[in-house]
C-alpha cells in the first residue's frame, strides 16, 4: 500500500499521512511529479503505460510521472519514478519544477530536462511500462487527438515545448 504525505492549499505539509485509495480529506492535497525528458532534436521520450495500470492503462504518456510518497519531496519523487520507470539515475536536488499545476485533489510538479542518450540506453519497468519512444510534438499531439495519450488539456504539452530552453513566462 502507498502512503502519501498530506499539503494544505498553500503546498504545506500538514503532518498528516493518507493511504492512497481512500478519498481525499477536505483541504487535503497530494503532490505528484512529471518528468518530461526532451533530445536535441525536439523529441520528447514518451512511455506507453502498462495495461493493468488503474489510471490511464495503455495510453502514452510524459517520460516518467508518479505520486511522491511519505517524506519525499518533488525531487526526490521526480528522481525515484525516472528511475523506476525510464531506468535513469537523474539528479534533481538542484532543480526546480518547470511548473506546478494544481488539480482537485493535489499538485504536480513538472520537470523538464534534455539528454543525449539514446532510446536504446532506457531501460522501462515493464510493471509500469510496455513501450517507450522518442516522439516530436506533432506525433504527441495526433496521439492525443487520437485518444491514445494521457488527456491532458489542448496545448499543454506545447506550453511544456516552449518552456523547456528557458524558466518563466516571459520570452
Amino acid at each position: 500500500m502507498e502512503y502519501w504525505d498530506l499539503y494544505d492549499k498553500d503546498h504545506r505539509k500538514l503532518g498528516q499521512i493518507h493511504r492512497r485509495g481512500d478519498k481525499m480529506p477536505q483541504d487535503g492535497y497530494h503532490l505528484t511529479v512529471h518528468v518530461c525528458v526532451l533530445n536535441q532534436k525536439g523529441e520528447m521520450l514518451i512511455q506507453k503505460r502498462a495495461e493493468d495500470k488503474m489510471i490511464f492503462p495503455g495510453r502514452w504518456d510524459v517520460s516518467a510521472a508518479g505520486s511522491a510518497v511519505v517524506d519525499e519531496t518533488s525531487e526526490m519523487a521526480a528522481h525515484r519514478e525516472t528511475l523506476e520507470e525510464i531506468g535513469q539515475n537523474v539528479d534533481f536536488a538542484k532543480t526546480r519544477p518547470f511548473l506546478t499545476v494544481h488539480f482537485d485533489e493535489g499538485f504536480s510538479d513538472w520537470y523538464v530536462i534534455e539528454t543525449e542518450k539514446e532510446i536504446e540506453e532506457f531501460v522501462f519497468q515493464e510493471s509500469e511500462v510496455s513501450e517507450i519512444r522518442w516522439a516530436s510534438l506533432t506525433e504527441i499531439t495526433e496521439l492525443i487527438h487520437e485518444n491514445q495519450f494521457v488527456p491532458y488539456h489542448e496545448g499543454f504539452i506545447d506550453l511544456l515545448y516552449s518552456m523547456y530552453k528557458k524558466r518563466g513566462a516571459h520570452q
